[in-house]
């Protein structure tokens, strides 16, 4: 199965890559993966709440922001130059995908444009939190804070009761964020990457993972 996925991955030369869960089956598929030479990448926690809870423990403050339905072309800039990675054709994709499905958007603003944005996908009564990101040189001032409560105080008016996101393991600066508001660690997930022009199998010193 693995190298099926391989000759997938090399049909379209890109990296084989897998995702790897508490729930990824086999359960030693991560060791397969580390034993062919595939490398670490992108160690996620994921978290949930009660929105009601992190409202309860943010602090008001008094930043102007802006709620919408979809993104307008300055959210875009500002997320894509934070986050964003590759091309105005990928730029384009990643517009197609936020805006495949209902979610509301949040952006601050000072007199120089758009400082801080924010995505709240809704799934019943359920938000996931995506796409946060604040302007290198608007940052520490409480702004990413201010996003995060108007996205949860407009969702929780229609009926939204729960959150969850996904953050870096190694972000310690948004970790804390979210733990001081309420969000509490409920799963993990990495990548698996194999480097390109690899070989199929691992042959020689397995390289050690590198976890960014």
């Amino acid at each position: 199965a693995i190298e099926r996925v391989e000759r997938l991955y090399d049909g379209e030369k890109l990296p084989a890559t897998f995702q790897v869960s508490p729930a990824a089956r086999p359960s030693g598929l991560d060791r397969l993966l580390d034993a062919r030479g595939y490398r670490m990448r992108s160690s996620t926690s994921v978290e949930v709440a009660e929105i009601g809870t992190v409202l309860g423990r943010l602090p008001r403050d008094g930043h102007t922001v802006a709620v919408a339905e979809s993104p307008d072309e300055e959210w875009m800039d500002l997320w894509w130059s934070v986050d964003g990675r590759g091309d105005s054709g990928k730029r384009k994709t990643a517009h197609e995908i936020l805006t495949s499905a209902p979610a509301l958007y949040v952006s601050s603003r000072d007199a120089t444009g758009t400082t801080a944005v924010g995505r709240l996908a809704l799934v019943v009564d359920w938000g996931g939190l995506y796409c946060m990101a604040v302007r290198p040189d608007a940052r520490r001032r409480g702004l990413a804070t201010a996003v995060l409560r108007a996205l949860l105080s407009h969702a929780s008016e229609s009926g939204t009761r729960h959150v969850w996101l996904q953050v870096v393991a190694d972000n310690s600066a948004a970790r804390a964020l979210y733990s001081r508001a309420g969000f509490v660690p409920v799963s993990s997930y990495h990548y698996r990457v194999r480097p390109m022009g690899s070989a199929s199998t691992a042959v020689g010193p397995v390289p050690e993972p590198a976890c960014r």
